[in-house]
């Protein structure tokens, strides 16, 4: 049996795996770069010497090209009473290695949780620990640190170490958000005419030592992003799949998009490229330039 397991959600990937580890307690985790081709293929033929079933498990396989390249093959000669499960975090749809594992394998695929069911989980997850937490501060925890529900478990379990009781005093003191969600955050602020919390978020990101070029970068990478979402012209329901971003991060500027016409975003990106450049060469100070593009997007 040939099993393969994929998908930008590593939180529930690794559940996954683990699960299998523990059914079949003897099983193999074999770094496919420690083999050339020829033994890998003479491993993955052999049978069990001490039990009637063998797992063995690749870590991203692909890496090896000989393996790639030749996987339908392999997957026919895996014995019968051989378990192979092949992780594959990232996979190209449009590639025959793609499709041959997807026709030829139990293909589970494990994508980011929507943003109500990723409420859901949290709240699950906090009550199994003896905690409690409410929906509003599972969204502001869910803003704060986007959807990646590894980093989300890691920082729960931080803050049930704090106190069971998770509130918005406990996750703002031990919380520091990812730079997407500052971005959004800035963005954000600032469209809506809030620049003293806009300085606020800015100025703090500033005192944890987060350089004004990631700053910029952060503010580039969004306003494309959102110009992507603008110039979409397929069916709205099928942006998700095509962007290939995560959900949370489309919901998120989708609705900054509203609030900007294609040439205004081109207008300011115009803008960032200048203080990019203008303050490599004429010793400009970034961070002013940073502070005006805050301003500048509140008179949009």
């Amino acid at each position: 049996m040939v099993i393969t397991l994929t998908g930008e959600n590593e939180y529930l990937l690794k559940e996954k795996t683990d699960l299998y580890k523990n059914k079949y307690k003897d099983f193999e985790d074999i770094d496919i770069l420690d083999f050339n081709f020829k033994d890998l293929e003479i491993n993955l033929q052999n049978l069990s010497l001490f039990s009637e079933s063998r797992c063995i498990i690749l870590d991203q396989p692909s890496r090896n090209k000989d393996f790639k390249n030749n996987i339908e093959n392999l997957l026919d000669a895996i014995p019968q009473n051989t378990v192979l499960i092949i992780i594959e975090k990232q996979l190209d749809k449009r590639s025959s290695y793609y499709k041959v594992l997807f026709k030829n394998s139990e293909f589970i695929e494990f994508k980011a949780l929507k943003f109500e069911d990723l409420q859901q989980w949290i709240s699950a997850y906090v009550k199994k620990n003896n905690g409690s937490i409410s929906f509003p501060d599972c969204q502001l925890l869910i803003k704060l640190l986007g959807d990646n529900q590894y980093l989300i478990k890691n920082e729960l379990d931080k803050l049930l170490t704090y106190d069971l009781n998770i509130n918005k005093e406990s996750i703002e003191l031990l919380i520091d958000p990812i730079p997407s969600s500052t971005a959004f955050e800035l963005i954000d602020a600032s469209l809506y005419k809030n620049l003293n919390k806009a300085f606020k978020i800015y100025e703090l990101q500033r005192s944890q030592k987060v350089e004004p070029q990631v700053i910029l970068g952060m503010f580039i990478w969004q306003l494309h992003l959102i110009a992507l979402i603008k110039t979409y012209k397929g069916n709205a329901r099928d942006i998700y799949k095509e962007l290939a971003l995560n959900p949370y991060v489309i919901d998120k500027s989708l609705k900054l998009s509203k609030n900007l016409t294609i040439n205004r975003l081109k207008e300011l990106i115009n803008y960032l490229k200048t203080a990019d450049l203008e303050s490599k060469t004429k010793y400009i100070s970034l961070d002013e330039y940073l502070k005006n593009f805050l301003i500048e997007l509140s008179y949009n």
